[in-house]
């Protein structure tokens, strides 16, 4: 008898401990490679994979994939496709509750072990180097997201949203969602770079919160950041430098939203449309109804060819 209980209580201190067990410690680590090396599995650096969108599709809630430092280029589109119809749908599609991490050099055991910034390059140039009109539509693209997503340390490069008349997201895509949408969640970007994306550098879709720590937004047309009605991102030590657009907000364009910038910088960026309406405004920032909240932040050599001044434009309607 003693014996049968001694065991039922190993066993149950075992359930316990393992249950007491920090969900993170639990986590696959997959690691990518310009090239694969050994047997490409992904499971670790010397057996890495090439495949950046199939180590991420492998990817559940809570792991980590880890991409050496290099240039890739998406391989399917949304759905998972590597052939669609139009080759520009593909984007790097990023699954709920993973963490990607870039540049690194392919030997470290630890994030902390990087010494460089933004020497993986996620780009859309898949065709010809000199056509744009054959980039990617949006070279990042997140659904589904949750507080557990974080993109962290990659260059963000080339992607053409020009599928609608409207400016959107070249750079990074988050989906809008519904009213119904809950809970809402607050996906991470940190200490990325968008640059040289056309139609828009990053689009925060309706109902999303994500979080903008430490990037730089520079060399975008028509705007870097279009923030939807009810989204409400946070931008922290972020910089917005050299962003143009032909509409409003030459860096940033808030239509009905609740963002928050905390000590930003906002550098030379411009408005360089020839209309006079009230509508084409903002060399920085343009804001329509929105609930704008600056902290911090620093407006310099801004420029609007016409109407509204050359940084920030708010305009509320009744």
């Amino acid at each position: 008898m003693e014996k049968h209980v001694y065991k039922r209580t190993i066993y149950l201190l075992t359930i316990l401990i393992w249950l007491a067990i920090p969900f993170d410690t639990l986590a696959t680590f997959r690691y990518v490679k310009p090239t694969a090396t050994g047997t490409g599995t992904g499971l670790s650096w010397a057996d890495a994979s090439a495949d950046l969108q199939g180590m991420i599709n492998l990817s559940v809630n809570g792991d980590e994939v880890w991409v050496m430092a290099g240039t890739y280029f998406p391989t399917c589109d949304g759905s998972g496709n590597a052939s669609p119809a139009d080759p520009r749908t593909r984007t790097f599609l990023i699954r709920s509750g993973v963490k990607v991490y870039g540049s690194f050099a392919g030997t470290e055991t630890s994030t902390a072990d990087r010494v460089n910034i933004w020497t993986t390059i996620l780009s859309g140039n898949l065709g010809t180097l000199s056509n744009a009109n054959d980039n990617a539509y949006r070279v990042v693209s997140f659904a589904n997201q949750s507080d557990a997503n974080l993109l962290d340390n990659f260059s963000i490069r080339n992607g053409y949203d020009n599928q609608s008349s409207s400016p959107s997201g070249g750079g990074i895509y988050f989906n809008d969602e519904t009213s119904t949408y809950s809970p809402a969640t607050s996906p991470v970007i940190n200490q990325c770079e968008l640059a040289f994306n056309q139609n828009g550098g990053l689009y925060v879709g309706s109902y999303n919160l994500p979080t903008i720590t430490g990037c730089s937004f520079s060399f975008n047309t028509e705007g870097a950041v279009r923030n939807q009605p009810f989204s409400q991102p946070t931008f922290s030590d972020c910089t917005f430098y050299s962003n143009t657009t032909s509409t409003e907000g030459g860096a940033v364009s808030n239509i009905g939203c609740m963002p928050l910038f905390k000590t930003c910088k906002f550098l030379g960026n411009s408005t360089q449309s020839s209309r006079t309406d009230i509508y084409i405004t903002g060399g920085a920032m343009f804001n329509k109804g929105s609930d704008v909240v600056l902290r911090s932040c620093l407006f310099d050599g801004n420029t609007a060819l016409y109407a509204g001044g050359p940084s920030v434009v708010l305009l509320w309607e009744a």
